[in-house]
């Protein structure tokens, strides 16, 4: 494994494209940097994103800078169709996906982009189907919740 790879692997990703749903990432990223996780807010370019409301934000990360052996050991995607389609367009972030996914990573998904994800064959991606998790209609801060004990999980040799 390289540096970075290693390095990425206890990371957690929040995505964030055009059209994104400002207050599940907020709500996303405040909770889990409480929680002590390192979690970086990524992007598919440096320019800021304007959100469904109007909110800005700048990604920590550009998708497009990393390493293509880069895994992470939680991707989220916080959704709507829009921010989901957009992703799904860059080939760099299925290479993440299927990176995380052969790594015992997991990916997360909200409610909200779950029908652009599976309509794009994502779930067939991981090989461990209890990787690819879905949000269920469960409250964002239960699901939050889910996610940051998996990050406290060992990761397996």
């Amino acid at each position: 494994m390289t540096q970075w790879k290693q390095q990425q692997n206890n990371n957690t990703a929040v995505f964030l494209a055009a059209g994104f749903e400002e207050e599940t990432v907020v709500s996303l990223l405040c909770q889990l940097r409480e929680a002590g996780l390192p979690v970086s807010l990524m992007g598919l370019s440096s320019q800021p994103l304007t959100g469904t409301h109007g909110v800005k934000l700048c990604p920590d990360e550009v998708l497009t800078d990393l390493p293509k052996d880069t895994t992470f050991r939680l991707i989220v995607i916080p959704g709507n169709g829009r921010c989901a389609r957009a992703l799904l367009i860059s080939p760099c972030f299925h290479r993440l996906l299927k990176n995380t996914l052969a790594e015992d990573g997991y990916v997360a998904v909200l409610d909200t982009a779950v029908p652009a994800l599976d309509a794009a064959g994502i779930p067939r991606y991981a090989a461990n189907p209890s990787h690819y998790l879905r949000q269920n209609h469960t409250s964002l801060n239960d699901f939050i919740t889910r996610l940051t004990h998996l990050t406290e999980d060992p990761i397996p040799a």
